[in-house]
């Protein structure tokens, strides 16, 4: 097949969904289909035209203040009409015998109809609210099918269309991921991008009250954003300061050798679809922790997969879930590589592409 896929950001960007449709890319290229990816230049000085493998890239238009527009807004809302009316000249020009379109930036999926081809919109995440509501009951009807990055989230998306809805998670390769056996193990370990809706503060309280319950290891955060140096300032006052240890960003080996070292991850998300670190953490054999947020799909994850613990958004709370998985941490991390081996790309794509055969554009 000739594939098309449209989103807003795609690496260098950092991010679940850029690494989501990266890794989409590649692991439908392996199965020897064609595939193009139409995106954003967010930083005003990438290549416009990008070949990897049998990825070719496509970016426009080129905003480098893209992330950061000086206006109410948290997108530049030029830049993102101006993306949506090319996405649509790019989806009639090249005929596409499937499109795939991130959720985000919105705009662009009601620019998807009455192009060639099968239109699929791919949902990370779903959000409270009645504005959020009103847009997330109507665009799913834009598509001839909808694609969802969690059991939770495709429950909610087929309450609003009677299309086709499959969950593909956010895929692993496997064999990325190893981990040590308990007893070399040691430590709370953050990886992720510095965001407010991250919730750090929380996850730095909860650490310091494990610490007062007796607890002996480190919190371990890694990762960039904007609240990098907020984060860090809020570490280095923490009583605990000489116990916590900012890396930033990490390189993938590096990510890997941590998750695999680490006793829990934790995840203090207010918002979250399904992010990619906890399915990374099942595959360490890693038990998640998380805080029982609505908006918070990590929680969908944990249930699912039975990979970790749940507790209120209190520190207090978080603590006694994290010492209570202590000693069933054995069985947690057991059950959480085999759910893991779902979550291989090859399998997922074979899976959406059997969701798919027989619908017609």
């Amino acid at each position: 097949m000739k594939i098309g896929l449209f989103t807003e950001l795609y690496p260098p960007s950092i991010g679940g969904q850029e690494l989501r449709f990266q890794q989409l890319a590649h692991a439908f290229s392996n199965r020897g289909h064609d595939v193009f990816v139409f995106t954003i230049d967010h930083r005003g000085n990438l290549p416009a035209f990008e070949q990897e493998a049998r990825v070719t890239i496509f970016r426009h238009p080129s905003d480098p203040n893209y992330l950061k527009p000086n206006s109410a807004f948290r997108r530049s809302p030029k830049t993102i009409l101006a993306y949506s009316v090319w996405c649509r000249k790019a989806a009639r020009k090249h005929k596409f015998d499937l499109k795939i379109y991130n959720q985000w930036p919105l705009l662009h999926i009601p620019f998807a109809t009455f192009t060639h081809g099968i239109t699929v919109i791919d949902w990370c995440e779903l959000r409270s609210g009645l504005l959020w509501s009103l847009i997330q009951s109507s665009l799913p009807r834009f598509g001839h099918a909808n694609m969802a990055v969690s059991t939770e989230v495709a429950d909610k998306i087929r309450q609003h269309s009677p299309d086709v809805t499959v969950c593909i998670p956010s895929g692993l390769t496997l064999s990325d991921y190893k981990g040590l056996p308990k007893h070399e193990r040691s430590g709370i370990t953050y990886i992720g991008r510095l965001n407010q809706h991250k919730n750090l503060p929380l996850l730095i309280k909860t650490f310091e009250s494990l610490r007062q319950m007796g607890y002996h290891g480190r919190l371990t955060i890694a990762g960039s954003g904007p609240e990098a140096e907020r984060i860090s300032a809020a570490c280095n006052s923490s009583p605990e300061s000489d116990n916590i240890e900012f890396l930033g960003h990490v390189s993938d080996k590096a990510k890997c050798e941590l998750l695999g070292r680490s006793e829990f991850l934790l995840i203090t998300s207010q918002r979250e679809g399904f992010p990619r670190i906890a399915a990374e953490a099942m595959a360490s054999g890693t038990p998640v922790i998380t805080a029982d947020y609505p908006d918070n799909g990590t929680v969908s994850i944990v249930n699912e997969y039975q990979c970790g613990e749940i507790a209120p958004p209190d520190p207090t709370a978080i603590a006694r879930a994290i010492l209570r998985c202590q000693p069933e941490w054995d069985r947690i991390s057991a059950t959480a590589i085999q759910n893991s081996r779902t979550l291989d790309w090859g399998n997922l794509v074979a899976q959406f592409e059997t969701a798919i055969r027989g619908i017609h554009s």
